[in-house]
């Protein structure tokens, strides 16, 4: 299926659940997936929830996830004046969430008085893509997925073979390590948890497949480790991402020597007015809360700031 465009609208009554649980909107089922909207209350905050989009599948016997885009619209029966909204990209699909992932992009609303409190809105989401998992599970061994990754204490297993194929000095020495018997190699200075996500956006699909909750460790990862083709994958992403401030995209393509993306912002600052960069820097240290002493020379270079231009 390629990329297409769907809509929910729902409603839902939120209710201050004293025990934690969650409250769930109507459903609608888009490739064996049913995507809802989920509230949950805030812990002390009688006033205060966070929304979610969230999906769940329909069949244990299904092995796709997806990758896709999504903007969370939502009004408030008791305020119908102010309107909400969430916008995300390259969110990964599946249920293979951790507990702290399960509301990565999360809506908070307060200040809406004592629940019940009923929500209106909708979920406009876009299919990048489905993905066929091919290794659901990569700490157990298998005859072709037979090469251990581990920190020491725990492993992760995967088809060296495939990995050969990433572009990757590291990997290839692997493999030809591999032809002489070697089974494993030991990473100490990376950790466990960091290791199994980098293992699994590689192998998991077949190929390597990045989202944007984790594209920074990815792409740290894939440079220490010199895995050519998930960077070349975080370069692209950074191209075509809409949420990534622009600031943040010129550290990283300086952090990571992405040569192609600096020259695209680059070709992009040079067509609009001096005035686009200024307001583009200004709301990047509003919202991240940093300061121009904080900010690499070069980064305000080519956003037209020249050190002789700032007052300490």
């Amino acid at each position: 299926m390629g990329s297409r465009d769907y809509v929910v609208e729902f409603e839902l009554d939120y209710v201050l659940n004293y025990d934690g649980s969650a409250v769930e909107s109507n459903a609608i089922v888009v490739c064996d997936r049913q995507w809802f909207v989920v509230c949950h209350p805030v812990v002390g905050l009688s006033d205060c929830c966070q929304l979610a989009v969230q999906t769940r599948l329909v069949s244990v016997h299904t092995a796709l996830d997806v990758l896709a885009d999504y903007e969370l619209t939502i009004i408030s029966e008791r305020y119908p004046n102010d309107n909400y909204r969430l916008v995300a990209e390259y969110e990964l699909m599946n249920d293979q969430y951790t507990p702290e992932k399960l509301s990565c992009r999360k809506l908070v609303i307060s200040g809406h008085g004592q629940p019940p409190v009923r929500f209106h809105g909708t979920v406009q989401f876009r299919l990048r893509e489905l993905l066929r998992v091919f290794r659901p599970d990569l700490t157990v061994e298998t005859e072709t997925h037979n090469f251990a990754f581990t920190n020491g204490s725990e492993q992760v297993y995967a088809n060296i073979f495939f990995l050969n194929t990433l572009d990757s000095v590291y990997f290839s020495e692997l493999f030809e390590r591999y032809k002489r018997g070697v089974r494993r190699d030991v990473l100490l200075n990376i950790n466990y948890d960091h290791l199994l996500i980098f293992m699994t956006a590689l192998c998991r699909y077949g190929k390597p497949v990045l989202d944007s909750y984790n594209f920074d460790l990815l792409l740290q990862l894939a440079s220490e480790l010199k895995v050519n083709k998930m960077i070349q994958l975080a370069e692209m992403y950074l191209m075509k991402s809409k949420t990534v401030p622009l600031v943040r995209k010129i550290e990283f393509a300086l952090q990571y020597n992405l040569m192609a993306l600096l020259k695209r912002l680059h070709h992009q600052l040079s067509l609009q007015p001096p005035m686009t960069a200024l307001n583009a820097l200004h709301t990047y240290l509003h919202d991240s809360g940093e300061s121009l002493d904080h900010m690499h020379p070069t980064v305000l270079s080519l956003l037209g700031v020249e050190e002789d231009y700032i007052v300490y």
